[in-house]
């Protein structure tokens, strides 16, 4: 098997909105349409951009418009900057924003061969993944989406957002009247699963791994 080639990181940083711009304050009960998800791994994108101009462009010019686009996206995406945790009251995972919560944006340069990881043919898995961020988890938190941006052979990675999508965030307009919340937190129980895990039960490529109770 390939090695995968190292990064070299250039910058790490947090990212949030526009003081100011998002409430002071909110929480986020999550229903029956996200929990199905709590025990699987993150899902991880990669996508790749052309850029060949000299690296001190992107870093001067196209960076700081980057980290500008992300936090201007994150004043409707605002619970993004944010963890998952459980609480104990009410009993279910919930999202807990507080104004100046932000976003992991990470900044690296990579001697990997652009043309190769881009193109469309069967390639080593391996070889990508020091090209995604980390998504650290500490105990009963986890965090719900960190950003790398990748320099390869002076090229670049780069992700945008539709401007129309906007999120509903408002979930009195979801009604469980089969209590489908409960049935999957119980069975998530069943089986063994729950977000609060210990950092000893993250895997190393920060999956989060099945916790059997007892």
């Amino acid at each position: 098997m390939a090695l995968c080639k190292p990064v070299k990181l250039l910058e790490r940083c947090k990212v949030a909105p526009p003081a100011g711009s998002t409430p002071t304050s909110t929480v986020l009960l999550l229903t029956f349409f996200d929990i199905p998800w709590l025990p699987l791994s993150p899902v991880e994108f990669l996508f790749f951009y052309e850029f060949s101009y000299p690296k001190s462009q992107f870093t001067d010019s196209i960076v700081p418009r980057l980290k500008h686009s992300l936090s201007s996206t994150l004043i409707h995406f605002y619970p993004l900057s944010r963890n998952i945790s459980w609480t104990l009251e009410p009993n279910q995972p919930i999202i807990r924003y507080t104004e100046g919560d932000s976003v992991s944006f990470t900044l690296a340069e990579s001697e990997a061969n652009f043309y190769h990881l881009s193109s469309n043919h069967l390639k080593d898995v391996i070889k990508s993944r020091p090209l995604l961020p980390h998504l650290p988890a500490s105990g009963p938190i986890l965090p719900m989406l960190a950003i790398q941006d990748m320099g390869l052979d002076s090229k670049s990675g780069a992700t945008s957002l539709p401007p129309k999508s906007l999120p509903v965030l408002d979930r009195t307009v979801i009604k469980d009247q089969a209590v489908l919340t409960k049935i999957f937190l119980d069975e998530m129980e069943v089986h063994g699963f729950r977000i609060g895990v210990q950092e000893s039960e993250i895997e190393s490529d920060g999956c989060l791994t099945p916790t059997q109770h007892g």
